[in-house]
């Protein structure tokens, strides 16, 4: 039996093959360079859902809300509050 591939790996060493994220953090490069702290579903605001989606994260490393690949903290928290509002 072989493994179905998936868009989004779910395993740290995985993420880290990606192609489509050269960070390992399992969000697409091109959607990173419109709006990097839009991690929770995209819409181009970053937003309550963004922070939700931090919240849920929080700990985890590789994460889409894991800015600097150590494990979402407070720092990823407050870049995400800096960076509140449409994306530019």
């Amino acid at each position: 039996m072989t493994a179905t591939p998936t868009a989004f790996p779910t395993s740290a060493t995985s993420r880290r093959a990606n192609p489509w994220t050269a960070d390992g953090n399992g969000v697409p490069d091109e959607c990173e360079a419109v709006c990097r702290w839009d991690c929770g579903d995209g819409s181009g605001f970053v937003d309550t859902v963004d922070f939700l989606a931090l919240l849920s994260e929080w700990g985890q490393v590789g994460t889409p809300c894991d800015g600097d690949d150590n494990g979402v903290d407070t720092v990823d928290f407050l870049a995400l509050l800096a960076n509140w509002g449409p994306c530019s």
